[in-house]
């Protein structure tokens, strides 16, 4: 069962997920900016024909992987699947340490300052995981947080977390902890986006009792980290591997051409693990202070499944590809 903005859906009616989009995207912050134009009907116009491009092409469902801070509008999103008849699952999570605000980070290194110095009490509030596991808990039992202190009727439907080129920061740690913890007691995927530090984050995650079963491993096409025995070792543990930046081909330091995103799913279906991948475009669809894809997240079916399949991987291969491992991520384990 998935949780989209519009309700639960059964797993087995996801069809074609794509698995890691941004319908809107913005640093924390943006909406600060007085240089920042956020045109509502005119997005909602170009977000409702991308949509719509998408399921003409054979979609039905998508991730956006926006999480609590980075431009998500839960009302924007229940209001877009409704017209688009697009499954939207949002996610709720923090992010790298660079896009985690002061509220968290700021005592985190208060206590340490003062450790280090041995000059006085330590912060009245610290958080900890526990503390980002119910936060974010919340977000999917009681709905997600919008501006003016109120709560969304639509709940998210997983939960991701990141850290940064850095090995992870204790601010990073704990909101990774926090994410696993939230995944476990509401029994949804959660997506890490860790690069060459995935492999050492995993077991973090599934220390909190999360089956492997509910992680994506996101962003393992970055050019920047690119590791196929990482990804193979990740798969034999029962994690999901995620290329998921297809379409990137030039204008970010994470772009590669996709020729080789190609050969990355021919290996990893050659080595066995076709029910371990995920596929996606991580598009842009409305940039707030960022800049928006070339492409859109149509690209995927229209443009790089054909490729695939010229290059010999299979229709029962794109099937699964496609269809049974969203569906199995989200199943009832």
């Amino acid at each position: 069962m998935a949780i989209t903005v519009n309700g639960p859906v059964p797993d087995d009616r996801l069809g074609i997920v794509a698995a890691h989009e941004h319908l809107l995207y913005g640093l924390p912050g943006w909406h600060d900016d007085p240089a920042v134009l956020f045109d509502r009907p005119k997005v909602f116009d170009a977000l409702l024909a991308a949509l719509r491009e998408f399921k003409a092409a054979g979609g039905n469902s998508l991730m956006d992987a926006s999480g609590t801070l980075c431009g998500r509008d839960p009302e924007f999103l229940k209001a877009l699947s409704a017209a688009a008849g697009i499954n939207i699952i949002a996610s709720c999570g923090l992010g790298a340490q660079e896009l985690i605000p002061g509220y968290f980070g700021l005592p985190l290194a208060e206590r340490a300052l003062r450790e280090q110095r041995r000059d006085g009490e330590p912060p009245l509030w610290i958080p900890d995981a526990g503390y980002i596991g119910g936060m974010l808990g919340a977000e999917m039992s009681d709905g997600m947080p919008m501006a003016g202190m109120v709560r969304s009727r639509a709940c998210a439907g997983f939960v991701l977390c990141a850290c940064s080129a850095q090995p992870a920061s204790e601010i990073e740690e704990m909101a990774i902890r926090g994410a696993a913890m939230a995944a476990r007691r509401h029994d949804v995927p959660l997506r890490l986006e860790g690069g060459a530090h995935a492999p050492r984050l995993f077991p973090l995650i599934t220390a909190e009792g999360l089956a492997a079963g509910r992680v994506v491993i996101g962003h393992c096409d970055d050019a920047r980290c690119l590791d196929s025995a990482r990804d193979r070792e990740l798969a034999s543990q029962g994690a999901y591997v995620a290329y998921d930046h297809v379409g990137w081909q030039d204008g970010s330091p994470h772009a590669m051409p996709d020729a080789q995103r190609v050969q990355q799913v021919k290996d990893m279906v050659a080595a066995g693990y076709a029910e371990r991948v995920l596929l996606s475009c991580g598009t842009v669809g409305c940039g707030l202070g960022v800049p928006a894809s070339k492409h859109g997240m149509s690209h995927l079916l229209k443009d790089f499944v054909p490729r695939l399949s010229g290059a010999g991987v299979g229709d029962s291969a794109l099937h699964t590809l496609l269809v049974e491992n969203p569906r199995r991520l989200f199943a009832q384990l």
